[in-house]
């Protein structure tokens, strides 16, 4: 399996039905926070992201938010949604998706990453033994600087994955 590849795409992160996530087995979800629930600058989490998250909880489902977002924006979504988080994660390094999976106190099969990149959400996850699943990014107009690099490396990567996957 190619590390870098998603077991599964969404558009959105909403349309990722609880349904689907019990089919593959899961129990526990780590989800991004930056441009997967939510636009990088916006501080309050859409309505549309929360009522996702009430679902998953209400079907059982763990949660975790990892983000690479420094700990007060973190913390904001934490308190406004009820999902712990691990802020600063730096992810895909120094082991962030595997202490995530850990504080869910399940096996890595039995947990979802979801995040909107490749060499960060998909990576880790990837290499952690999640399920990963790969969601469009809410805006890329937002991007710093580094992650638009990053944006852009990924693009033969994404080609080669829908190529194989359309």
């Amino acid at each position: 399996m190619n590390p870098f590849f998603p077991d599964a795409f969404f558009p959105r992160v909403e349309e990722i039905e609880p349904a689907f996530l019990h089919q593959q087995g899961l129990q526990g979800v780590i989800v991004d926070l930056d441009n997967t629930l939510a636009p990088r600058h916006c501080a309050v989490c859409p309505p549309s992201a929360r009522a996702w998250l009430d679902r998953l909880k209400a079907d059982g489902f763990r949660l975790l938010l990892l983000s690479n977002s420094p700990s007060r924006r973190v913390r904001q979504y934490e308190e406004q949604t009820g999902v712990p988080s691990i802020p600063s994660a730096m992810k895909p390094l120094f082991g962030a998706h595997g202490r995530a999976i850990r504080r869910l106190s399940l096996p890595p099969s039995r947990v979802a990453v979801i995040g909107d990149q490749i060499y960060t959400d998909i990576l880790g996850g990837n290499l952690a033994g999640a399920y990963t699943i790969l969601v469009g990014p809410l805006s890329k107009g937002s991007d710093h600087l580094w992650t638009k690099l990053v944006r852009w490396v990924e693009k033969p990567v994404l080609h080669a994955y829908f190529k194989r996957h359309p």
